[in-house]
């Protein structure tokens, strides 16, 4: 699967369009999440992504090593985000996760009951809001982990930091994020 794919960046380097439109494809699904999660706002997320696949396109010839695709792919969009916040003035730390942005997260396929449903909801509520409040590299290294199933290796590319900092971070963004949602009344 890995060898298929870097044909394919491999082909779309060259030119072949069928090949850029499949890349197009599987950044766009694999980033929108990824963006989500990082601004919980679909809107942004969106236009976020747009200006990756912007500059994606745009620099992609210039990717030396194909096999390296997801971490240049990934960090663009964390850069893309940065520079937004960075734009927008706007502070990481604190502020509530709008509910509306709870209800409409992906990936909630099974509903039994409205009673859980309505746990559901809250436990996410909980949860969003727990990671809001990490420092932005804890919630980074979180949403790269354990949303994007990244291995170290990769989110260490991305941030330009060691493997062994980024397992380090991802230990002390578990015990931080642990410890909100303890205060939060939730137990792990």
């Amino acid at each position: 699967m890995e060898s298929e794919w870097t044909d394919h960046v491999c082909r779309a380097q060259a030119g072949d369009e069928c090949s850029l439109e499949t890349v197009i494809i599987e950044v766009k699904r694999r980033l929108s999440v990824y963006i989500y999660r990082l601004t919980l706002d679909h809107h942004l997320a969106d236009d976020l992504v747009q200006d990756v696949l912007v500059e994606m396109i745009g620099s992609l010839r210039r990717l030396n090593r194909s096999d390296r695709f997801w971490s240049w792919a990934f960090k663009i969009a964390l850069n893309k985000v940065r520079d937004h916040r960075r734009r927008c003035r706007v502070r990481d730390a604190g502020g509530a996760v709008p509910v509306a942005a709870v209800r409409e997260m992906p990936g909630r396929a099974y509903r039994a009951s409205p009673a859980e449903e309505a746990a559901d909801r809250e436990l996410q509520t909980v949860v969003c809001g727990a990671i809001e409040g990490l420092e932005r590299s804890h919630r980074h290294v979180i949403t790269r982990r354990v949303y994007q199933e990244a291995p170290y290796a990769q989110i260490a590319a991305e941030t330009g930091r060691t493997e062994g900092h980024v397992r380090v971070t991802f230990l002390r963004a578990k015990r931080s994020l642990q410890t909100r949602l303890e205060r939060r009344g939730v137990t792990c």
